[in-house]
């Protein structure tokens, strides 16, 4: 079995897997290092971190993926909440409310104050302790939002150059999706199945130009 045969293989088993849930939205979940601080002046707890960073080649996904620098330049974060483990029943902050967001040459940074509740507090008191270590975030990319290239090694290498919209940043005790078992999108896969399969010469010149647009 060739190597290309492996990855294909490889992804029809994400896509066939019982944990794998396919949606419109892909979800990566990432070890950072979150800041737990007090401000003194009015007893109030605020937590920071990256919610992704630039340029870092992800686990193997099937691929490996690169967010470029500018990726975020037209992105839609009018409406980005902070959840724990993505669930919408336990809302952190909002950004414009409680959250801010700010781009910088590392990647996107979020500042926040979490909410005054008791899930609140708990997550609080487990970061401070280090219990919890993992950021994850879910957003979509457009149609000719990213580009492709197989490296020598035969593995498929994919750069994020436009993120349409990213819907939230949510702190995680027990990512339901690790470092390699993100959670793809449908088009995500179908991007990276049509550039394995297809042999024709529109697939060379969509190598070729990644290859140049990476350099």
């Amino acid at each position: 079995m060739n190597e290309n045969q492996m990855t294909i293989n490889k992804v029809n088993k994400m896509k066939n897997s019982k944990n794998q849930n396919l949606t419109d939205t892909d979800i990566r979940s990432f070890n950072t290092d979150f800041e737990v601080r007090s401000l003194e002046e009015n007893n109030e707890t605020m937590i920071r971190g990256y919610a992704l960073k630039f340029n870092r080649p992800s686990e193997d996904l099937g691929f490996i993926e690169y967010l470029q620098r500018d990726c975020l330049n037209d992105t839609d974060m009018s409406d980005v909440v902070a959840l724990l483990n993505h669930n919408e029943n336990y809302v952190l902050a909002r950004a414009g409310h409680n959250m801010t967001l700010s781009v910088d040459d590392t990647g996107l940074m979020f500042e926040f104050k979490p909410t005054n509740t008791s899930y609140s507090r708990d997550l609080v008191e487990n970061m401070k302790e280090g219990l919890i270590s993992k950021c994850s975030f879910a957003f979509t990319i457009p149609k000719g939002g990213d580009t492709w290239r197989k490296r020598s090694d035969g593995m498929y290498e994919r750069t994020v150059t436009k993120i349409d919209k990213l819907y939230d940043v949510s702190i995680v005790t027990r990512p339901a999706y690790s470092d390699t078992e993100a959670m793809l999108s449908t088009r995500s896969l179908n991007s990276l199945e049509n550039v394995q399969s297809d042999n024709s010469d529109e697939r060379e010149r969509l190598i070729i130009q990644s290859e140049v647009e990476l350099l």
